[in-house]
């Protein structure tokens, strides 16, 4: 939700209102980004994860972490006739 949005609920209102009803526009700022970095900043390491967990390294990564997916290194050989015979 936008600081606007919150600003209009009654919760948010009774919160940040002194005992005369004014709005402490101040502290709501300061809460509502120091909620909204904590959000980024934990969305942010959600994906991370998320991405990690279907990522797949090389098995000489030394930046993979344990335990890691790792990629297909298996060859296969197939015998085709040769086409300037």
């Amino acid at each position: 939700m936008t600081p606007e949005e919150y600003k209009n609920t009654p919760f948010i209102k009774k919160r940040f209102s002194d005992q005369d009803g004014n709005f402490d526009i101040e502290s709501f700022n300061k809460v509502y980004q120091m909620a909204a970095d904590n959000y980024n900043k934990l969305s942010a390491i959600k994906v991370y994860n998320d991405l990690s967990d279907i990522s797949k390294y090389s098995d000489g990564d030394i930046y993979a972490p344990l335990n890691h997916n790792t990629t297909d290194k298996s060859y296969t050989i197939e015998k085709v006739r040769n086409p300037f015979r």
